[in-house]
């Protein structure tokens, strides 16, 4: 009998119909003679464990890797990336087994920058209630919010600075950076840290009063955290870290020309509308 040499491998029985041999394999095993496993051809990458369950495999894998094979470099911002990375959509793997997507831009500045805004085109609203700030909205490689509840979670991993990218629609380009910059949780507001400034657009975080969004809670249009009588997120269309709806504007209308209610940073062009924006920020 072609059985009687005992060809299949691991406790599987062997058939013959036909005159034609058969292993008939356990769960785990498959290949001809039962010789394989899911995991013999080692799947799991960066010393990742491999173990099969029901014809399949799991990877468990290193505290920094992630994903089915371990191939995911699990990173806490876009920092942790390599410096020849591409800019692009990624996840940030945080404490509590959180994960976040992101979009890392890594062609500005040396890279490593996690995105909280983006502006490009006016196709995303803005003017939206304080839930959708505090999870997010619109598409990581277009406009969009991060979510206050991710920046914030974030922020707690390191000490963190904040890059405000703008470009005028003639082409002009300015920026401000801040070395100095948090976000609390919901139940403070949100409440902004930010200081120290340097750059080419001025600082349009306090105003010519010297009226500053620092310490200051973030205001939206059904929910007004600011110090006036009014509501700074419905006059200015724009919900921000309000003060006295002061110069920095960047969540207000996609418009062209001055107003109160575009996107715009005072310091620079004044209420002249602006045609793109980009906040993000990176370990200090």
């Amino acid at each position: 009998s072609p059985c009687s040499s005992n060809p299949c491998y691991y406790n599987s029985t062997c058939a013959v119909v036909d005159d034609a041999l058969f292993c008939i394999c356990p769960a785990e095993y498959i290949g001809t003679y039962c010789e394989v496993t899911p995991c013999t051809t080692e799947p799991c990458l960066n010393n990742g464990t491999c173990t099969v369950v029901e014809e399949s495999y799991v990877c468990v894998c290193p505290d920094t890797y992630g994903g089915t094979t371990c191939d995911d470099r699990k990173i806490k911002d876009c920092n942790d990336l390599p410096q020849n990375s591409s800019s692009g959509v990624y996840t940030l793997y945080l404490e509590n087994n959180m994960e976040i997507s992101v979009f890392c831009e890594m062609s500005v500045d040396d890279g490593g920058w996690t995105v909280v805004q983006r502006r490009l085109d006016g196709k995303t609203n803005f003017l939206r209630f304080w839930d959708d700030y505090k999870t997010g909205f619109g598409n990581l490689t277009g406009e969009h919010w991060l979510g206050n509840d991710n920046l914030h979670y974030i922020l707690l991993q390191n000490a963190y600075k904040v890059r405000f990218d703008l470009e005028d629609f003639d082409g002009n380009t300015a920026y401000a950076l801040y070395n100095t910059f948090n976000v609390s949780n919901e139940e403070s507001g949100y409440t902004l840290s930010i200081s120290d400034y340097s750059g080419t657009a001025g600082d349009s975080m306090k105003d010519s009063q010297g009226n500053t969004h620092d310490n200051f809670m973030f205001s939206t249009i059904d929910r007004d955290n600011d110090v006036t009588s009014s509501n700074c997120a419905i006059n200015k269309l724009s919900p921000w870290w309000h003060a006295r709806c002061t110069w920095s504007n960047i969540n207000g209308l996609y418009l062209e020309g001055s107003s109160e209610i575009n996107m715009h940073w005072n310091s620079w062009k004044g209420k002249s509308g602006l045609k793109t924006t980009r906040m993000m920020f990176k370990p200090s």
